[in-house]
């Protein structure tokens, strides 16, 4: 898959408080990545520097040509006097589109998210219909990386059952911070965690790239991209005399859950 973003060495600090050192990393087209770490890792300030709207302490930042990029940030605060379908309009300022095209994009990603009256003040939506309506905003864009944060926040259920259907429906790749662990089994392939305690050039989504999806289909073994990936990874890891105590606990107890299940198929042999 073509590299659609690419950081390099990329290092943040608020004053003498670093959030993270040396982070290298890409990202894909099509990929389903999602972004977690602890309150205060800098998720959002990450997300923003990689969606070009905060500069970066020191390292690269690399867009591919051409490529069309959305951000829904956690807030979405939208200005008085203008309607639903006034903010989706003026995200598509500068698009290579005629009027009618416009419209017709408008109409179809409103309808997509749920809206059925396009003249209504966006200022006075609930904080759940400004959340679709922040996303409505950047998928008209037709974007082929969109970068999420925390886009459950003011959803209800039915809400966040939806924002997963969509997700997981969409033709683009995207990178989504959330503290909702349901949901984020339910959008994200692969897993990038970015937290303090890790070595400076720690890149844990490069672990679960391992390609393993032939082997489990050999086995007829249902591929559990995320937790396979890292399990065989981490065994790796550890004949190199990686230190395990540096990864997170969850991530952990999933490996020992991963690994007695295919102990019990009777497959880590096959490992």
């Amino acid at each position: 898959m073509a590299v659609l973003l690419s950081v390099q060495g990329l290092t943040k600090a608020y004053g003498v408080r670093p959030l993270f050192t040396e982070l290298t990393f890409d990202l894909s087209a099509n990929e389903r990545v999602g972004l977690i770490g602890p309150n205060g890792a800098g998720k959002s300030t990450l997300l923003k520097i990689l969606a070009g709207k905060e500069e970066l302490d020191s390292g690269t930042r690399s867009l591919r040509r051409a490529t069309k990029m959305g951000f829904v940030a956690q807030d979405d605060v939208f200005p008085e006097g203008l309607t639903v379908q006034d903010i989706v309009r003026a995200r598509l300022d500068g698009e290579s589109l005629e009027d009618h095209e416009k419209e017709t994009r408008i109409s179809k990603v409103l309808t997509r998210t749920g809206f059925d009256d396009f003249d209504k003040p966006a200022h006075l939506l609930s904080g759940g219909w400004r959340k679709r309506l922040g996303i409505a905003r950047e998928m008209a864009l037709e974007p082929d990386l969109l970068l999420l944060d925390e886009p459950t926040n003011h959803l209800d259920i039915p809400g966040i059952v939806w924002l997963q259907k969509l997700l997981r429906a969409s033709p683009f790749g995207y990178l989504v911070a959330t503290h909702d662990r349901a949901f984020l089994r339910g959008v994200a392939d692969e897993i990038l965690e970015i937290n303090r305690v890790y070595p400076v050039r720690h890149a844990c989504k490069n672990l679960l790239r391992i390609k393993f999806e032939e082997k489990l289909s050999g086995w007829g073994v249902r591929p559990l991209l995320g937790p396979v990936r890292l399990l065989h990874a981490l065994m790796k890891l550890q004949g190199e005399g990686v230190n395990l105590k540096n990864f997170n606990t969850e991530l952990l107890i999933l490996v020992l859950l991963v690994w007695t299940s295919l102990a019990q198929a009777g497959r880590l042999a096959n490992l």
